[in-house]
Parts: C-alpha cells; structure tokens; sequence
C-alpha cells in the first residue's frame, strides 16, 4: 500500500510539473515501442462492510452510477 500511496504522489507531482511548463504527462501502459498501449486496466469493486451491497451500483434499471461511483471517478480524474 505505500508503494501505491508513493508511486500516486511521484505521478501527482510530474503532472504539476509538466503543467507548470505547459506540457501535459500522461502514464498509459505502454508495452512495446512498436505497438500502441495496450489500454491497461484495473478492475474495482467496493462492498458496504464485509459481504455488504455493492456501494457503486444505484439499483437503478438504467444502470446509472451511484452517487459513491461518481464522486470515486471523479477523484481518479486528479
């Protein structure tokens, strides 16, 4: 956990950098140099306590994110 707490503050810190010089850092998986990102990714799920409701999912039939979700992926946008 603090390796990812480190590795999130080092990528922080080179995008306000880069801002700074009117540049813009990007961090995609990039596999080869010959082909394009692989478009990496990672799953994630979050259950209300243990063996609890899933807290991303509204319940609703149109499949709309919960209010929980939407602030999550608005905290990923940083």
């Amino acid at each position: 956990m603090q390796a990812a707490d480190r590795a999130l503050c080092l990528k922080s810190i080179i995008k306000t950098a880069a801002r700074r010089h009117a540049a813009l850092a990007v961090f995609m998986a990039r596999l080869s140099d010959v082909h394009e990102p692989a478009g990496m990714h990672v799953n994630v799920s979050l259950r209300a306590g243990v063996g609890g409701a899933p807290v991303f999912y509204a319940g609703t039939q149109d499949l709309s994110p919960s209010p929980v979700m939407a602030a999550f992926l608005g905290g990923l946008q940083v």
